[in-house]
């Protein structure tokens, strides 16, 4: 694994990395509190000279806002695509993601044989043993998989709702067989429905073996309710926590889907779904207001998936949950309601919600309200200095250590979606020391090269480096106030650049103007 950057032998040495330090710290005072409170949560960072009336402060361009709200970072191939076809027609290409070539991404995914194999399959090719190929290296891969979707793939809208969506319908892949399990869920149900209709997304995993196991669902029988599915597929899936159920409804949505489970029993079993009818609660059920009658099977939990698709309150849970994660961490009522409304219209399309909530004022105005998670970080420096991973140990390493280990969340809710679960100023430092180590070529499997850009610009000094990464990273100069202290840490002998830009180049993937939206 990488070491940090403070036990490594960086020829920058302290004083520039305590100057860079310096210079961050600047960069996060001229913030509304909106947007500083989030990141100046713990610790504050060394006081720098001159930073009480210091810098520009944060004015995202609308462009470059929408590129990185529907990505994992902008690469220079997605702009120039973006100014080649204009905002509208870019945001209706990114919702209709079969139409992009994505053979690149897809390459990369061949080499990795679990993620076209069901249930069976894993459980066969990557069994509980001490030796890989194991029950680990299955979850790994679908970890590599995430990662190399999330740097290389063109169809970039369709990992951001993804990811949404994973957290949305979470599931551990820590808890026992989801290890495998999680591999089909994840091809299955988020990504086949990711950008289609909620009605589809909510009944592929109501029938998912992932979603069963993960929730107990599988072990319930008439005589054995267990209650957590029928709770969290409403305070978590679709009504929300305040959308008006009680205990009684919690009860009887569990005894509608009693004897929803996986196959274990047939010889091979398939460890797929299947419903068991002479272990279902055939007794008569109130959900909601809704009489299901007596002497039924599947039906019940059919009848409950319609119920909780058309109450107002699911629309509006979902409106909330997507406007939260594009607009702010607080987003307004107004749009909240409107994104509601079109849910009921559109029986839950995605990709109407989609649309107008990126073509509405409300999320033009909320550029720098959204901090990138970890997820959202880490791939993003790749992607932006047009560098490489492989998925591998490395990268993955980073996600433990920035606290989001990819499909590990213990709890149902998912990882958070708002800033303040996030970050503290000793969780700004953690990101920009993975910037600097990854920068300064500390990883294996995940490389990012300052000096193809060196030579490919030619520089001629110090400040014309620094105009032409601030291009790279924000679109245009950014720190006419910030950039005789950069400079300084550059130096003027080219034949230092290797070692001291990647220390300034770091500092910038930290300011603001990357890491809030």
């Amino acid at each position: 694994m990488a070491k940090d950057v403070s036990r490594r032998d960086f020829v920058v040495g302290g004083s520039r990395a305590a100057a860079a330090l310096g210079v961050l710290a600047a960069m996060w005072q001229p913030l509304t509190a909106v947007q500083a409170a989030p990141m100046l949560g713990g610790a504050p960072l060394p006081a720098a000279e001159g930073s009480a009336a210091a810098g520009p402060g944060f004015v995202p361009t609308p462009d470059l806002h929408l590129l990185n709200s529907i990505s994992f970072g902008v690469r220079q191939a997605d702009l120039q695509r973006y100014q080649q076809i204009g905002r509208t027609a870019y945001i209706e290409e990114q919702l209709n993601p079969a139409g992009i070539d994505d053979h690149i991404c897809d390459g990369l995914l061949a080499s990795i044989p679990s993620l076209t194999m069901n249930n069976a399959q894993l459980q066969l090719n990557y069994p509980n043993q001490e030796q890989p190929p194991n029950s680990y290296t299955c979850s790994r891969e679908l970890w590599k998989a995430a990662l190399i979707r999330a740097t290389y793939s063109k169809r970039q809208l369709l990992e951001v709702m993804v990811d949404f969506w994973t957290n949305h319908f979470n599931i551990s892949q820590d808890k026992d067989d989801c290890v495998w399990y999680k591999t089909s869920d994840d091809r299955n149900v988020v990504r086949a429905h990711a950008l289609g209709k909620f009605r589809d997304l909510l009944t592929a995993s109501a029938h998912s073996p992932a979603m069963l196991f993960y929730l107990d669902n599988f072990l319930s029988t008439f005589d054995n309710i267990n209650e957590n599915y029928g709770r969290e597929i409403m305070e978590l899936h679709t009504l929300g926590v305040t959308g008006g159920y009680t205990q009684a409804d919690v009860r009887n949505v569990a005894r509608a889907f009693s004897g929803w489970s996986i196959d274990y029993d047939n010889t091979p079993p398939t460890y797929e779904f299947i419903f068991h009818p002479e272990y279902h609660d055939t007794d008569p059920k109130t959900v909601l207001g809704h009489n299901l009658a007596g002497g039924r099977g599947i039906e019940d939990g059919n009848d409950v998936l319609n119920i909780l698709l058309s109450h107002p309150s699911t629309a509006h849970f979902i409106a909330l949950k997507l406007c939260r994660h594009f607009i702010s961490d607080t987003p307004p009522d107004s749009l909240v309601n409107a994104v509601a409304a079109t849910f009921i219209a559109t029986d839950g399309d995605i990709k109407a919600m989609l649309r107008q909530m990126l073509n509405s004022t409300e999320f033009v105005a909320a550029a720098g309200q959204k901090l990138r998670t970890p997820f959202h970080y880490v791939p993003a420096i790749v992607r932006v200095m047009a560098g490489d991973t492989d998925g591998g140990d490395d990268i993955q390493y980073e996600m433990d250590q920035h606290g989001q280990s990819l499909f590990s969340f213990l709890a149902p809710t998912g990882y958070p979606d708002v800033a303040a679960a996030w970050v503290s100023t000793d969780g700004l430092i953690a990101r920009w020391q993975y910037a600097i180590n990854l920068l300064s070529g500390s990883y294996t499997g995940t490389t990012v090269s300052v000096q193809q850009w060196l030579t490919y610009w030619q520089p001629q000094n110090s400040f014309d480096v620094l105009r032409r990464f601030e291009t790279l990273l924000f679109g245009t100069p950014m720190w006419p106030l910030y950039n005789e202290r950069l400079a300084a840490i550059i130096g003027e002998d080219p034949t230092q650049w290797p070692q001291t830009v990647p220390l300034v180049v770091a500092t910038m993937f930290c300011a603001p103007e990357f890491q809030l939206l």
